[in-house]
């Protein structure tokens, strides 16, 4: 599902008017476009996993892992446009109930 959020998101990204204006920085644009995106679907999924109260029930152990904070250069625009479409992306439960 977030393999296909990403191609998805990525073309929409590409056909849209900033992509269009960043001549010269497209390639820099994608990769500040799907750090962003990956940041907001992170933040979303972080999000969903908070507001469940089944997780014990079920038996998972989901627990957070530091992840290392590396600098990275990013094109705000592009990066501010990924992080959208992570947040806008709906993942919806596919476990209902244990088997």
């Amino acid at each position: 599902m977030v393999e296909r959020a990403f191609a998805t998101e990525t073309a929409a990204f590409r056909a849209g008017d900033l992509y269009g204006r960043m001549h010269g920085a497209r390639r820099s644009a994608t990769n500040s476009f799907e750090i962003g995106l990956a940041r907001g679907i992170c933040d979303k999924l972080r999000a969903m996993r908070a507001a469940r109260d089944e997780v014990a029930k079920l038996g998972l152990d989901l627990r957070a892992r530091e992840m290392g904070q590396r600098s990275r250069r990013v094109l705000t625009d592009a990066f501010q446009a990924g992080k959208a479409a992570g947040q806008r992306c709906e993942f919806a439960p596919a476990i209902t109930r244990a088997a």
